[in-house]
């Protein structure tokens, strides 16, 4: 169909949605590429532009739900079968999108030694 529609049922107008051999490709008003950035004040905070959060968030919960509700297989080795789960999982967080409070964004990885 060439739309995505964001949780509260919004479709978002400020991209383009293609399909490419199976690809999913979303450019800009401008015509380039989608690209998920944060981005830095000159007071030093971030921030992400609302339309590119609306757009990651709405790919990220597409995706989980394909993952949760459309995709079936049968493999006889329960392993494989958890590969394949975690593997998914992990091709999720490729489009995890942040959140950011007070012009900082949260999470838990710090930068030290582990010794």
């Amino acid at each position: 169909l060439g739309i995505l529609i964001n949780e509260a049922g919004n479709r978002l107008n400020d991209i383009e949605v293609t399909l490419d051999n199976d690809e999913l490709l979303i450019y800009d008003t401008k015509g380039d590429p989608f690209a998920y950035t944060i981005e830095t004040e000159k007071n030093g905070r971030f921030y992400i532009q609302p339309w590119k959060q609306d757009v990651q968030k709405t790919l990220f919960h597409e995706k989980q739900t394909i993952i949760e509700n459309c995709l079936f297989g049968v493999d006889i080795n329960p392993k494989s079968v958890q590969i394949c789960r975690l593997r998914l999982w992990i091709a999720l967080l490729t489009n995890a999108y942040y959140i950011i409070h007070d012009g900082q964004p949260q999470n838990s990885g710090r930068i030290g030694d582990e010794l």
